[in-house]
């Protein structure tokens, strides 16, 4: 005797509210959690202390130190760049990504007037972190290069940063 499967009306009914449910969340993160305007956001290269701060209030960059790099590197990073395109900052950091076994470039772009930064360039499969477009407030995350950035928003009151 063949053993059929069906879905039934309760299953029909329980993915709808998981639906709903997860749907809700998503919202909720959106619009709440992730919303407002930072007046700081922080830049991390695989260590738990930022490398870079940016404080969007008094539109300055801070670097706390240089990245550590090969010495066949003749660059020191993480460079700034002032006169970036369009009148935005621009940070370099190098990545951890490695292609034909060099590391490449990240570069990170700051908005001051509407407090938001994307990672403009960077080389991993499939470009994941350059696809991540402007945030203000959702942290910008970069495994294969091991950058991220995250935010310090003044309208949330949940602290997810310890």
């Amino acid at each position: 005797m063949k053993n059929k499967k069906t879905i039934r009306k309760t299953d029909v009914y329980l993915m709808g509210i998981l639906l709903v449910v997860f749907a809700a969340l998503f919202l909720f993160f959106q619009l709440v959690i992730f919303s407002g305007t930072a007046e700081y956001a922080y830049i991390y290269y695989d260590v738990a202390d930022p490398i870079v701060t940016i404080d969007f209030s008094k539109q300055k960059i801070i670097v706390h130190y240089e990245q550590e790099v090969p010495s066949e590197y003749l660059t020191i990073y993480p460079i700034v760049n002032e006169q970036g395109e369009d009148g935005f900052v621009e940070i370099t950091l190098l990545g951890d990504y490695k292609i034909d076994g060099i590391r490449q470039e990240v570069v990170i772009t700051v908005d001051y007037n509407q407090s938001r930064i994307k990672i403009k360039e960077e080389e991993s499969p499939q470009n994941i972190c350059s696809k991540q477009g402007w945030s203000t407030a959702a942290p910008l995350i970069c495994l294969p290069n091991k950058i991220r950035v995250e935010f310090d928003s003044t309208n949330s009151d949940i602290d997810f940063i310890q």
